[in-house]
């Protein structure tokens, strides 16, 4: 049987936002009703310097644009 918990631990689930942005602003509350359901994700604001970097990376990686998809597991 598998643990729920430890599911959803084992996962680096990335939310890739700009705050600016209609389709964000309507992601925001999923992201937090998931972070209420036990997972933990890192959430990377594009307009923020530090956290452009590893967005651009995660991006470029992906070939994805900011909330396309909305979370990129990165493991």
């Amino acid at each position: 049987m598998t643990n729920e918990k430890s599911d959803k631990e084992n996962h680096n689930l990335v939310y890739i936002m700009n705050p600016g942005c209609g389709w964000c602003k309507k992601a925001d509350p999923v992201v937090e009703e998931l972070r209420k359901d036990g997972y933990e994700i890192t959430t990377l604001n594009v307009t923020d310097k530090e956290d452009a970097k590893e967005a651009n990376e995660i991006q470029s990686k992906y070939s994805i644009r900011c909330g396309t998809p909305l979370f990129v597991d990165a493991e």
